[in-house]
C-alpha cells in the first residue's frame, strides 16, 4: 500500500521506556481535506538509534537548504529567523577528521554522540568565539 507523504505539524515526546532503552514520541500531521482531526502516529525509537535519526535529519536539511539557496540565488539562513530550543551537550571534544584538513567536533549527549565534520582552520575560530563569548558574559570590573 502506497501512502502520500504528509507534512509534519509537530512532534511531541510521550515518554521514555522503563530502563531508558527507548524514547517514545508522536508525530502529528495537519488536517487533510475531508478529515475532521489531524492524524497522530505513535513511534518508539531505541535510544541507540537516535544519532542515526538526528544525522539523517541534519543531512536532509543541509541538502534542502543548498537546493533552496541554489534555486532562489539567496542564502537560506539569511531569510530564516531562528527559533530553536538549545540542546545541552554533556561534553564535547575534537578528533581527527576523515580528510587531513578536517576535524570532527564530537558532541556527547549522554545517550549518543554526534560527530560534526568541520574544516580544521575553523577550530581556531571556535576558540576565538568561546573567548569572546566568555568576555561578553564577564562583568567589566572582573576582567583581567
Amino acid at each position: 500500500m502506497k501512502h502520500d507523504p504528509r507534512p509534519i505539524k509537530f512532534i511531541r515526546a510521550t515518554g521514555i521506556a522503563e530502563h531508558g532503552e527507548a524514547v517514545m514520541f508522536e508525530i502529528t500531521t495537519p488536517i487533510k481535506l475531508g478529515d475532521t482531526e489531524p492524524e497522530t502516529l505513535p513511534f518508539i525509537c531505541p535510544t541507540e538509534g537516535i544519532e542515526n535519526i538526528v544525522s539523517f535529519l541534519i543531512q536532509g536539511a543541509q541538502a534542502a537548504a543548498q537546493k533552496w539557496s541554489r534555486d532562489k540565488k539567496e542564502d537560506y539562513m539569511k531569510q530564516r529567523q531562528l527559533d530553536v530550543e538549545p540542546v545541552r551537550a554533556i561534553s564535547f571534544g575534537l578528533a581527527p577528521g576523515p580528510q587531513p584538513d578536517e576535524t570532527l567536533l564530537m558532541l556527547n549527549f549522554q545517550a549518543f554522540h554526534l560527530a560534526i565534520r568541520i574544516e580544521s582552520k575553523q577550530v581556531e575560530s571556535l576558540a576565538d568565539l568561546i573567548l569572546a563569548n566568555r568576555a561578553a558574559a564577564t562583568p567589566p570590573d572582573q576582567l583581567q
